[in-house]
């Protein structure tokens, strides 16, 4: 049957039929042949790569820096009406401080959906060591998408490359877990809800440490928090107090104290409750 039957229509082609497409020409009389070379493309390997996630997904990466330098930060998550639903971030780990996040205004369209959001940006970072993290809520992402997928599919996540292409290989080096624990006496982190967790530790002597906790909190009270007691009286050392913290980020709801305690030679049991909502990878607010 004829084309038009089947939905189609047949027209006449361009004049210039073989040029169909793009073409880019010198202008003549100002233009030397010999100025133009090919283009080399270098393939950088990752400092980070963190992709082709799926739904309900949570996942770390850290790296080290020996010197100052820009890193490339390409990332493709979900987003829409200036919010992100799957995003990355990044921590300086010696401060705990966020120093950078893919917030909605920082993206522009990944192509497909419209909720595909894309952010390429440079930022400078100096020597220290970092973690980076990607987070997915539980619809549209690699392989399980409800709109169209972006135009780059399997780069859902993020991924950290150096800026330079040059760059030294010696100056970075990844984060393994004898890295990150190097510092950490006792730690409990990643909570669920409706739980108290409980670690034990010593100290040998007397001793300054640091005491970095993130909580849900509101109104001068504290849901889920942490505290420190002496294992031989019960007697608490330290508690995570509202008037004490700040804001960490997100809902306001997230609370977070970094201090310094001075602690005595001894037994201690460190404890951190829960309530029954909002916790770890199952939040009901930012």
């Amino acid at each position: 049957f004829p084309p038009e039957e089947a939905g189609f229509v047949i027209t006449n082609p361009p004049y210039d039929e073989p040029f169909y497409g793009i073409t880019i020409t010198g202008v003549p009389g100002k233009f030397d042949p010999k100025s133009i070379e090919p283009l080399l493309k270098q393939k950088v390997q990752p400092i980070v790569e963190l992709i082709r996630l799926g739904d309900d997904e949570f996942v770390q990466e850290g790296f080290k820096l020996a010197v100052p330098m820009q890193i490339r930060i390409y990332a493709i998550g979900e987003g829409r009406h200036g919010e992100m639903f799957d995003y990355g971030w990044i921590v300086d780990l010696k401060t705990n401080e966020k120093i950078w996040e893919m917030t909605y205004n920082r993206t522009r369209s990944a192509g497909g959906g419209d909720k595909n959001r894309l952010v390429d940006e440079v930022i400078n970072l100096a020597a220290g060591s970092y973690m980076v993290y990607f987070v997915t809520d539980d619809s549209h992402s690699f392989e399980n998408w409800n709109q169209s997928p972006p135009y780059n599919p399997i780069s859902w996540g993020i991924t950290i490359y150096p800026a330079d292409p040059k760059y030294n290989k010696d100056n970075i080096q990844k984060l393994q877990d004898a890295d990150l624990a190097q510092n950490i006496i006792v730690q409990i982190s990643q909570v669920r809800e409706g739980r108290i967790y409980q670690e034990r530790f010593e100290l040998k002597h007397d001793m300054k440490i640091r005491v970095y906790a993130i909580g849900e909190g509101d109104w001068d009270e504290m849901y889920d928090y942490g505290w420190i007691e002496n294992a031989d009286n019960e007697n608490k050392a330290w508690e995570m107090k509202y008037d004490e913290t700040r804001w960490a980020g997100g809902a306001k709801k997230n609370r977070k104290i970094d201090q310094i305690i001075q602690l005595d030679a001894g037994k201690y049991i460190l404890f951190y409750n829960t309530d029954d909502s909002h916790s770890f990878n199952d939040w009901n607010a930012d």
